[in-house]
């Protein structure tokens, strides 16, 4: 039998064979060394995403993030009674002045209470005048000339009874009784003419003038009520400064309490940022210390500023990050012609001592 002789084609494939078992014992056969790099855990910090890190202005300051916000603090508009929006009559960005109508709600009710209020104060105050003035001339004489008329005839009618009774058998029963009763009915016109004219001449009572009086004071009060229920209706600005969110539009119905504000109004002319300062570095913050502010959407720009106030209360940070973590408000004034506008995310570094 001859030697065993190795093919052309086998000494291929003993070469890969061998590189097998070579890397079979090189590679660790732990299942879990596929699996992606695990990505640190949270340490609590902020995370701030830059398109450039400024370190050249972080080195030697204390930092923290912040939020742009006009230097008057915002004013949340909302109405004091409930109603359905008739018309929103600014938008966002729009300055106003004091005063100025921004939303108007629906108000036919309130006014045809008004109206109806006008007329009855109208109604008292024309009882009370005639009740305090009394009655005019011609009114006190035609009362005068009636109770004479009236004196005149109840004597007639007394002389009368007395003709028909003197003529005795002559007169039937009949007759001196119908006089008896004409007499009477007289007489009792006669007392109520008289009781008028004293009326007219001596006026109203006191007590009657004091009741057209109140009377007249409570049409006031329903009319001052009427007029206050219809100006809740408009909303008006209460300073000066700008619309910075409008959160209804017509058609909307507004409930005290229960919606949102109506609208987010502040003074920007001036800007401030809140920064939040972590609670090892605010021993370092000093109130007029230099600052720069960087906007997180762009961090080549740069914004000079200075410390105005330090907070007196530690808080969380906004974003929820560190349940642990404590910070300080620290507020910045910023230089003019920011460009910056309310709700903008900053980074701000302040000038500390190390």
């Amino acid at each position: 039998m001859g030697a065993f002789r190795w093919a052309p084609l086998s000494k291929p494939l003993l070469a890969v064979g061998v590189a097998g078992l070579v890397g079979a014992f090189l590679i660790p056969r732990d299942s879990k060394s596929s699996s992606p790099i695990p990505k640190p855990a949270s340490t609590g910090q902020r995370v701030v995403s830059m398109t450039e890190p400024r370190n050249d202005i972080a080195q030697g300051r204390v930092g923290g993030a912040g939020v742009v916000e006009p230097a008057m603090p915002e004013t949340r508009i909302a109405a004091a009674v409930a109603g359905r929006i008739a018309n929103v009559l600014v938008k966002e960005g729009d300055r106003v002045q004091a005063g100025d109508v921004l939303i108007q709600l629906e108000s036919e009710l309130a006014q045809a209470a008004l109206q109806a209020a006008d007329a009855e104060l109208l109604v008292a105050r024309a009882e009370a005048t005639k009740t305090h003035r009394g009655f005019r001339r011609e009114d006190i004489e035609a009362a005068v000339a009636d109770a004479d008329v009236a004196k005149a005839k109840a004597k007639h009618s007394a002389d009368q009874l007395k003709r028909t009774e003197a003529l005795g058998v002559l007169s039937s029963g009949e007759q001196i009784e119908a006089a008896r009763a004409q007499r009477t009915v007289d007489e009792g016109a006669a007392r109520s003419a008289d009781a008028k004219q004293r009326a007219y001449v001596t006026g109203s009572r006191t007590e009657d003038i004091v009741l057209a009086h109140g009377k007249e004071a409570v049409a006031l009060a329903h009319r001052e009520q009427a007029r206050v229920a219809l100006a809740q209706l408009t909303i008006k600005a209460p300073i000066a400064g700008e619309v910075l969110r409008v959160s209804t539009r017509a058609g909307e119905y507004y409930s005290p309490g229960v919606s949102d504000p109506l609208m987010l109004f502040g003074q920007t002319q001036a800007l401030r940022v809140r920064l939040e300062v972590s609670e090892r570095d605010i021993s370092r913050v000093e109130l007029g210390a230099s600052a720069r502010v960087i906007p997180e959407s762009n961090s080549k720009i740069v914004i000079g500023a200075k410390v105005v106030s330090i907070g007196r209360r530690m808080g969380r940070p906004t974003d929820g990050a560190g349940a642990e973590s404590k910070i300080l408000e620290v507020r910045l004034e910023l230089e003019s012609g920011s460009n910056l506008v309310p709700g903008q995310r900053i980074i701000g570094y302040v000038d500390a001592p190390n």
